[in-house]
């Protein structure tokens, strides 16, 4: 009895090998192979995140008023040694000459696709301030954007007037590598389907690929019983 229950794994593996045999069973297997591996890669492609292209911003012209007691700073220039495709076109006009209202006024007369930004000094340091129109058609979102680009730019002619020697200004102007991760739940209605959606599937997918295979080797074993008892 011992003996003959320990052969059970010759009666699996010759039933497994006889299964093998068989066109249909090899075919159902491929196919539910096929089966994951194109709905792994179609998952995969759906939730990828397309790359975000930099476009020129509709930002034409920028209207500088320095109140900062520094020498002015070329934002120009510096735009075009950082090469950000978003200003590179952007034309700045200084009108440190004027007053603070006559730039604004200045600014309302040629407000399309523009506008003026006011660099002064206080008691903190110095302060940058965007001024745009309730109609205008550049968004505050693209004014921020630029206007953070233009903070460097300052900062760096800031500290170039400062007299730091070549080799303490390059320590200064060494960049800073950033790292950032993503976290929280992505709240798109696709990513939260296909994160429910896809596990089940999945699963799904498996549990008929072992029915499939454990009836089929039950028939096997139990034509081959039937057999023997014939």
């Amino acid at each position: 009895m011992k003996n003959n229950f320990r052969k059970w794994t010759d009666v699996y593996k010759f039933t497994l090998q006889q299964i093998f045999k068989k066109k249909g069973f090899r075919l159902i297997t491929v196919l539910v192979a096929l089966g994951i591996i194109i709905t792994v890669v179609i998952l995969n492609i759906l939730s990828a995140k397309p790359e975000k292209e930099l476009e020129p911003s509709s930002i034409e012209k920028v209207y500088v008023l320095d109140e900062s007691g520094l020498i002015e700073t070329d934002y120009s220039t510096y735009l075009q040694a950082i090469d950000d495709l978003r200003f590179k076109h952007i034309n700045f006009e200084s009108v440190s000459n004027l007053s603070r209202q006559q730039a604004i006024e200045k600014y309302m007369e040629y407000s399309e696709n523009s506008l003026v930004v006011i660099v002064s000094a206080n008691d903190e340091g110095f302060e940058m301030e965007g001024l745009l129109l309730e109609s205008s058609s550049i968004s505050k979102k693209e004014a921020n954007s630029l206007l953070a680009v233009m903070t460097e730019a300052f900062n760096t002619n800031k500290i170039m007037q400062a007299g730091l020697n070549q080799e303490k200004l390059a320590m200064v102007m060494t960049p800073i590598v950033t790292l950032y991760s993503e976290v929280g739940e992505d709240t798109s209605f696709v990513a939260m389907m296909l994160k429910a959606v896809a596990p089940m599937l999945f699963s799904l997918l498996l549990y008929f690929m072992l029915l499939i295979h454990g009836l089929t080797i039950s028939r096997e074993v139990s034509t081959e019983k039937t057999s023997k008892l014939v």
